[in-house]
């Protein structure tokens, strides 16, 4: 991500609350009253499950999306629901999306939600950012919408990781200390999709996204060395685990 952008969490902004109602009643028609009332629950609650995100060029905001218990479907125990979710025409192609797709589900693991949920009519995109089709949902208006899950494994290494991470969610330092390394590579691990396979140039581009030191062919290896991801004999073709190991089974096989 352009290293100009920055993200915004709405929970310690009050300020930019008005711009950013606005924002989300433009692309999307619902009442700026609405958005309104929402970012103010969570600036209200800033540890609930009722969040906001923006991310901004200059003063420009040019993504984001929300976080609400239900986005207007029958199921209300599927919660809570990613919504609102918008990039503007000309930052597309850039990942920002799933940038902040990742962000979020990381920043409300570390609150304690690790499932989330979203509805869409999109068939694809969702997959490439983590979430796997859950069911079919009828909306308040009648139609037909598909239901996508993603879970979260990452919050607990997050919160021992504060010290080690910029405000962006970016490692800066590989932790001294063994079980601290360990928790880097579980938090690493939320940022892979199962059932994808990555080359080793992904792989990279996908660790420099989440860290700022600039070694990302030492991560790849601990991941691959840690069982998180696994490479072809040939060195060509990642995957990540589909079961990740805990904490306390990493130490107790690697010590």
């Amino acid at each position: 991500m352009n290293s100009n952008y920055k993200l915004i969490k709405i929970r310690d902004a009050a300020d930019a609350v008005a711009a950013a109602a606005q924002w989300f009643h433009e692309k999307w028609g619902v009442p700026v009253e609405a958005y309104t009332e929402s970012m103010q629950e969570s600036l209200d609650n800033k540890n609930g499950r009722v969040q906001w995100y923006v991310l901004k060029d200059g003063d420009k905001i040019i993504s984001g999306m929300g976080v609400i218990e239900n986005d207007f479907h029958e199921r209300k125990d599927l919660a809570p629901n990613i919504c609102a979710v918008f990039t503007e025409p000309e930052y597309r192609g850039q990942g920002l999306a799933k940038y902040l797709m990742d962000y979020i589900c990381a920043d409300l693991s570390r609150l304690g939600t690790d499932t989330l949920y979203l509805i869409t009519s999109h068939t694809e995109f969702y997959e490439k950012c983590g979430f796997h089709y859950f069911c079919d949902v009828k909306e308040d208006g009648g139609d037909t919408a598909r239901m996508y899950r993603r879970i979260s494994k990452c919050g607990d290494s997050m919160a021992q990781l504060r010290t080690f991470l910029d405000n962006e969610g970016r490692i800066t330092a590989l932790p001294a200390k063994r079980k601290m390394k360990l928790h880097v590579f579980i938090y690493l691990a939320d940022k892979f999709v199962t059932d994808k396979v990555y080359t080793e140039k992904e792989v990279n581009a996908q660790l420099n996204e989440w860290h700022t030191y600039g070694d990302p062919v030492t991560l790849r290896r601990e991941l691959c060395d840690h069982r998180i991801l696994r490479r072809d004999d040939y060195g060509k073709e990642y995957r990540r685990s589909d079961v990740l190991p805990t904490i306390e089974e990493l130490e107790r096989i690697y010590g």
